[in-house]
C-alpha cells in the first residue's frame, strides 16, 4: 500500500552542508576531461585535417567542461542568498 511521506525540508544551514563528493566534483570532471582530450589527440583520423579534427574534438570538450564547470559551482557556492522581504510577520518565526 501506498503512503505518501511529506518532502525532506532542509534548513539554510544543512542545505550548505555538502557531501565530500561534490568538493571534488569539479577536480574528478577535470581528470575525466584530460582522458577525453588524450584520447581524441591520439584518435584523430590521420590525413589533411587531422589538426582540424584534434583542434574541434579539443576545443568542443573543453568548452563543455568549462560550462558545467560554472555551472556546478555556481549552484554549489552561490553569491547571494535569496530574500523576502514582503512575508507577513506570523511567518517570520520571531
Amino acid at each position: 500500500m501506498y503512503t505518501h511521506s511529506a518532502p525532506l525540508r532542509l534548513t539554510s544551514y544543512e542545505y550548505k552542508l555538502q557531501p565530500e563528493v561534490y568538493r571534488y566534483a569539479v577536480f574528478i570532471g577535470l581528470a575525466i576531461i584530460a582522458v577525453l582530450c588524450a584520447v581524441s589527440w591520439l584518435a584523430a583520423p590521420k590525413g589533411a585535417n587531422q589538426v582540424l579534427w584534434r583542434s574541434s574534438l579539443i576545443l568542443s570538450i573543453v568548452s563543455c567542461y568549462l560550462m558545467w564547470a560554472i555551472t556546478f559551482l555556481a549552484q554549489l557556492h552561490p553569491l547571494i542568498e535569496p530574500k523576502r522581504n514582503n512575508l507577513r510577520e506570523e511567518f517570520l518565526g520571531h
